[in-house]
């Protein structure tokens, strides 16, 4: 569906229920929301002011697929090798229309469920089970649980805070 929404000068496009392909891995989503810009239409310049993607569960090595062929960095091709299986659902809000700096001001919800990960030389954390909130410098972590060597862990939160090169941990594992 496209909406011309002159009071705010742009374009809204969304769509609903769609599926992403990428070399036979499915992404499902249950909603995409897009605002374009209306004037950089003229300029031919398609700015994006914000976009809002909600997913489905789906299968979390297809989406490191997916977001490997986006991006590749290293931490997301150590996150694909070590992830065995598990599903993610999650919602994604992304702020183009920055005024005072030069990336994307963004925004990721959701939750993993039932992962499992090898984490080095085939040690296995296992149910692994979290709610995440992902924003510019802010990543927080809560219900966590999981299984490593048989012993079952948890947390009611972890945050972590990006300050300059660094990085704080705070929470607690019983």
């Amino acid at each position: 569906k496209l909406i011309l929404d002159l009071t705010n000068k742009e374009i809204k496009a969304n769509t609903n229920n769609t599926n992403l392909y990428l070399d036979n891995n499915l992404i499902e989503l249950s909603k995409i929301n897009i605002n374009i810009d209306l004037f950089s239409l003229f300029e031919k310049k398609n700015t994006i002011k914000n976009l809002e993607i909600n997913t489905t569960e789906n299968s979390i090595k297809n989406v490191f697929s997916f977001l490997k062929s986006y991006r590749s960095n290293f931490s997301l091709i150590l996150l694909e090798h070590g992830t065995q299986s598990g599903f993610i659902k999650a919602k994604i809000k992304v702020n183009f229309d920055v005024k005072d700096g030069d990336y994307p001001i963004y925004n990721v919800s959701g939750k993993i469920k039932n992962a499992k990960f090898n984490i080095l030389k085939n040690q296995i954390a296992n149910n692994i089970n979290f709610n995440f909130n992902l924003k510019d410098k802010e990543y927080k972590f809560d219900d966590i649980t999981f299984e490593y060597k048989k012993i079952k862990l948890n947390s009611d939160k972890i945050n972590i805070t990006k300050k300059n090169k660094n990085y704080i941990v705070e929470g607690k594992f019983k």
